[in-house]
């Protein structure tokens, strides 16, 4: 037992690193997000993966789907946008619990609060239309946060893995890393395009100085 927990940290801490990599500023967000999505499927022997957040902080009315899946098919480098209405069929009720739904010819759906970390049972008609939606009889689904406020679900679809309390904390904590690499990402696109912006009002004005204003 021991020596399994050992191997599975190490898989882990190994997993963290491969995202990190991964994260390069200059592939832009949408491709940094496929990949640590495709990483995290193939992690957990997943058929898919599926991430949907805000298209930009503070904005509830319109998100992004990420979503790849077994053989390399993924959104691309232009995941779709859906409005709020489209995302609640993938949106919790319960937004601080993480649902484990699984239907093995009896659909059982579990809730794992987050913050008082008990289980109880959820509601399976809204699970097996998310099952239903997702095509599969499988799938865990967990909030995303950044400082404390849920931005966005992440779905690990049709998996056999059994997900305790060790891998949902260890989900949470990949996630909030993931979600600081984008802001990082973020900054650096928006320095980038003011560092444009500036030089190329520079450059006008050079030109203004030099040739045209001798005219």
């Amino acid at each position: 037992r021991w020596g399994g927990f050992k191997i599975q940290l190490r898989d882990r801490l190994q997993l963290l690193k491969e995202i990190t990599v991964v994260s390069n500023p200059r592939f832009g967000i949408d491709r940094i997000l496929s990949s640590i999505l495709d990483r995290l499927r193939s992690f957990y022997g997943a058929n898919a993966c599926l991430l949907i957040i805000q298209s930009r902080p503070n904005q509830t009315d319109s998100y992004q789907m990420y979503r790849v899946r077994r053989g390399g098919h993924s959104t691309g480098a232009s995941p779709p946008q859906i409005t709020k209405e489209d995302a609640e069929l993938f949106i919790p009720q319960a937004k601080r619990h993480a649902v484990m739904y699984r239907d093995n010819g009896r659909p059982r759906v579990t809730l794992f609060d987050l913050n008082t970390r008990q289980t109880r049972a959820g509601d399976p008609a809204r699970a097996n239309a998310v099952a239903s939606a997702l095509e599969t009889d499988h799938f865990l689904s967990l909030p995303v946060s950044r400082r404390n406020e849920t931005i966005g679900w992440l779905y690990i679809i049709g998996t056999s893995e059994t997900f305790d309390e060790s891998a949902m904390d260890f989900l949470l904590q990949l996630m909030d890393h993931v979600t600081l690499l984008t802001e990082n990402v973020q900054l650096v696109d928006n320095l980038a395009s003011d560092a444009a912006e500036q030089e190329r009002r520079r450059i006008a004005r050079d030109i203004h100085d030099s040739v045209i204003q001798p005219y």
